[in-house]
This record gives structure tokens, sequence and C-alpha cells, in this order.
């Protein structure tokens, strides 16, 4: 969500965190698939094949069964642990 709703700003703070230069090429990108995106990509990446640049965050409804739901109750802890350690602008 953060990269969605200002990719500019969060590139740039990730850059600076890793101590590397911020290149404005990295918000658009040409259509397709690279030989970086894996024997995997035909099948899982449509939409980043098809995709220029960042798309406008879209928060979305998730409906999970029993057993999808434990999992998430299982993991949120970890994720809400690293959340919070997330880069922040």
């Amino acid at each position: 969500r953060d990269v969605l709703q200002n990719p500019k700003a969060t590139l740039n703070a990730l850059c600076d965190s890793l101590n590397i230069d911020f290149d404005p090429d990295m918000l658009s990108w040409p259509a397709g698939i690279r030989d970086s995106d894996g024997v995997w990509a035909p099948h899982w990446y449509h939409n980043v094949a098809r995709s220029t640049g960042f798309a406008p965050y879209q928060q979305r409804q998730i409906q999970l069964n029993q057993e999808e739901q434990a999992i998430v109750d299982e993991c949120l802890p970890h994720y809400n642990y690293l959340f919070e350690r997330r880069i922040k602008l």
C-alpha cells in the first residue's frame, strides 16, 4: 500500500536506506515478460507483464474461509512486527 500510494517517495526512502541512488526510471517500465521474471512469469504475472508503472492503490475486500483465516491468524503477529519496522515516510 505504501508504494502504491506514493511510489516516488517510498522508493526514494528505500534507496536512501540502502544507500543507493534513486532513479526516476524506477517508476515506469516497458510492458512485457523479462528473463529476470523467471520460469513461472507467464503463469503468474499477467498483470505485471501488462503494466508500465505502479497502479493506484485500491482497497479490496477479501473473503477467507476458515482454513485461510487460521493461517492469517497465525501469521498476523509476524506481519505486524515487520510492518511496524517498515520504512516510513
